[in-house]
């Protein structure tokens, strides 16, 4: 290596010699600056923290003294028991009655994929099977019950409940049904020694997205608040956008009736009853 420098070197090494303890102090300067911003950010964090620490020692002790009842806890968190509203035994020929019950479910997130229902009266039982949706109210029937006379007393129990939880109602996609066009006929037959008949007539409109393989209608007829007839049937191949002309027939029976309940229902908790 040689020894000789040049002019441009030795002017370079005089101006640092010169300027030196300028880029020190410098140096000092920002590394203090520095140093100083984490003393503050601390010292700040720490009264904070001080300022804070009464209001969170309170709370932990007003969290640590609550007495959080577990038992309570699981009893509100699950299904209300089913709500029953009527009972009652309509005539339907001589010495057979149809039992009826109507049950509403209170339950918004609970349902019952499967409900085993029994029907007591004057000591004979009526067995049947059901299911509930979400706050669905429903008439629960048992028809032709042989019994000598209207009893005087009516008894619904639930043998089983399979309770289903629902966390969101929207993905059940429950149906709903236009009924129009209702018209309650009186037949007269053609025989004079046989009893006039009784036909309910009407439009069901299935307005859903959906079809349906099967749908359940319900029909009650009553006068003053009073059930004078209980039917039921199943219709299938309900095309969704489609209208259909559905009858219930009564026969041997003249039903004088200020009100008609027609109740189309769908378990939509099979998925296997959408087309």
């Amino acid at each position: 290596m040689s020894d000789n420098l040049t002019d441009k070197q030795l002017k370079l090494g005089y101006w640092w010699i010169l300027h030196r303890a300028t880029f020190h102090r410098l140096a000092v300067v920002i590394i203090g600056v520095i140093a100083l911003s984490f003393c503050g950010y601390a010292l700040w964090q720490l009264t904070d923290w001080l300022t804070s620490r009464q209001a969170e020692e309170d709370a932990l002790r007003q969290l640590v003294s609550q007495n959080i009842n577990v038992d309570d806890y699981r009893r509100s968190s699950r299904p209300v028991p089913l709500e029953i509203k009527l009972t009652t035994a309509v005539p339907s020929a001589k010495n057979l009655y149809d039992l009826v019950a109507e049950v509403k479910n209170p339950n918004m997130k609970w349902a019952i994929t499967n409900l085993s229902f029994t029907f007591t009266a004057d000591g004979v039982n009526s067995q049947g099977h059901a299911f509930f949706l979400p706050m669905e109210e429903k008439y629960l029937i048992k028809l032709g019950v042989p019994l000598q006379t209207k009893p005087q007393k009516i008894e619904v129990t639930f043998d089983g409940i399979e309770w289903q939880r629902i966390r969101d109602l929207s993905e059940l996609n429950i149906p709903s049904f236009e009924i129009s066009e209702q018209e309650i006929e009186h037949l007269i037959p053609n025989d004079y020694n046989s009893p006039t008949a009784t036909k309910l007539t009407f439009k069901l409109n299935n307005k859903n997205n959906d079809s349906y393989w099967q749908v359940n209608l319900t029909a009650i007829l009553s006068r003053f608040g009073s059930i004078q007839a209980v039917a039921q049937k199943s219709i299938v191949n309900v095309i969704s956008q489609s209208q259909r002309v559905v009858e219930f027939y009564w026969p041997n029976m003249v039903i004088s009736a200020d009100s008609v309940i027609i109740k189309p229902e769908v378990n939509v908790l099979d998925p296997r009853t959408i087309k």
